[in-house]
């Protein structure tokens, strides 16, 4: 039985295409929130219970054929990627099988590995996303993976950990221990519909004020879900999601007008509340949408017409961009061997190779997690051919991942909660951001 109590509360809405420039109202689009009964602490990392010995009794060339099974939400494209990768990972050793199991979304996913995680059941690997890695470690669900990544025999040393892309880095250490590898990472784009802008005389914008001056003019979408937006335009302007001591910090100037200045624009007239297939249907001029939609409106739009994708438009000085997507983890079972959690472990490194990786940011609309893979020639001539494929990797000098907050989970439920109120027009962003800060500084009184 787990050492801390908690109540899994699992709320799934319909996304209904509707516009909010109308004043249609449609369903907040709510994730899943884990709901504590209490607090859970974060504990120390402990790296010999219950795992041990990670090694013991591991024999490279005595070793037993596994089977591990690996969940993830991947589809479309990216399954198809996916499956890619892992038949090339088959290809290159006989030891190891991994198994994938594809979840509906990050809900599902959840729910599933909760209920797998009381009777027992793990996988060995799943994607995590943020705040996913958090909530798992403080369930003590997951293994680090030090001692994997530490050996001199299956580890991949200290050359290739330096060259995972800071940020990345940063999202899968917690108190100097790693929890997870980068895999789909994306950032939000700006989509744009080159022979609407060209008729209209407008050009590409760059920064968030040319959009809103376009935007009187041409058509926008924005996803149901928009607070990655608002936290690119918070750091932007200076502001930070946290501060020091880890608390929420939502009433800052900077975090109010950032919110007045997606609000604006997320409800202009000219707005709507649309996904990828609107724009591949030439209903909005510009979208706004995460990277990994790229391979879907290429293969929707074909030649239909010329269309094109930027980073997310910042200022003059500043054009911070805002992270997302998941990581690998691996977990703590005690019914998986040794030889399955090497193998689990050396899918997970696998997925790290530079020409693997290479072929997967390709098919899959995910951005490089290593500086080799970025500087890779063949992917260096792919973006420069075609710049709205590059528009990811150009974001990532730019990219960062919001401030580790207490409770980060259930910050981000209220968050999304308070920003559907304003998006609706039932109160000011000012009034909706001081009832997050005092909604998330309740949690923990």
């Amino acid at each position: 039985m787990k050492k801390y109590i908690y109540i899994i509360l699992l709320l799934a809405v319909t996304l209904m295409a509707a516009g909010c420039g109308n004043g249609d109202d449609y369903p907040p689009p709510v994730p899943y929130i884990p709901t504590l009964v209490r607090p859970t602490p974060a504990p120390p990392p402990d790296l010999t219970v219950p795992v041990g010995d990670p090694f013991h009794g591991f024999v490279p060339d005595q070793r037993d054929y596994v089977e591990i099974e690996f969940w993830h939400i991947q589809s479309g494209p990216q399954l198809a990627a996916l499956r890619d990768m892992i038949e090339a990972f088959h290809a290159n050793q006989p030891y190891v099988r991994v198994n994938e199991v594809r979840h509906l979304d990050d809900t599902h996913l959840f729910n599933a590995l909760m209920m797998a995680d009381g009777m027992g059941t793990l996988p060995h690997l799943a994607e995590a996303t943020i705040f996913d890695i958090a909530f798992y470690r403080g369930l003590r669900m997951l293994l680090p993976l030090e001692p994997f990544m530490n050996d001199p025999v299956v580890g991949i040393g200290p050359a290739v950990k330096d060259d995972i892309i800071l940020p990345f880095r940063e999202t899968n250490i917690f108190d100097g221990y790693w929890y997870g590898l980068p895999f789909s990472m994306g950032v939000p784009l700006l989509f744009y519909n080159r022979n609407v802008l060209n008729a209209a005389g407008i050009g590409v914008p760059e920064t968030w004020e040319a959009l809103v001056n376009a935007v009187d003019t041409l058509t926008i979408g924005f996803d149901y879900i928009i607070d990655s937006e608002w936290i690119s335009l918070l750091y932007q302007r200076g502001g930070r999601f946290g501060n020091r001591d880890g608390n929420v910090n939502f009433t800052s100037e900077a975090a109010i007008d950032a919110m007045e200045a997606l609000m604006g624009l997320a409800t202009h007239p000219n707005a709507q509340a649309v996904t990828g297939e609107a724009f591949a249907r030439e209903e909005v001029a510009f979208l706004i949408a995460p990277s990994f939609l790229m391979p879907d409106i290429t293969q929707t739009v074909g030649t239909a017409f010329n269309w094109g994708a930027v980073p997310f438009p910042g200022t003059d000085n500043n054009r911070a961009i805002e992270f997302s997507g998941h990581s690998i983890v691996m977990f703590e079972n005690m019914n998986h061997g040794i030889n399955a959690r090497v193998g689990a472990w050396e899918f997970m490194r696998f997925t790290l190779d530079i020409e693997a990786a290479a072929d997967w940011v390709l098919a899959s609309g995910y951005v490089p997690t290593r500086n080799a893979v970025v500087n890779l020639p063949r992917l260096e001539q792919f973006f420069t051919m075609s710049t709205r494929a590059g528009a990811g990797a150009a974001s990532l000098p730019h990219g960062f991942f919001r401030t580790r907050v207490a409770g980060s989970e259930y910050v981000r439920f209220i968050l999304l909660e308070e920003m559907h109120e304003i998006r609706m027009g039932r109160i000011s962003a000012e009034e909706g951001l001081y009832r997050a800060q005092e909604r998330a500084e309740a949690l923990f009184e």
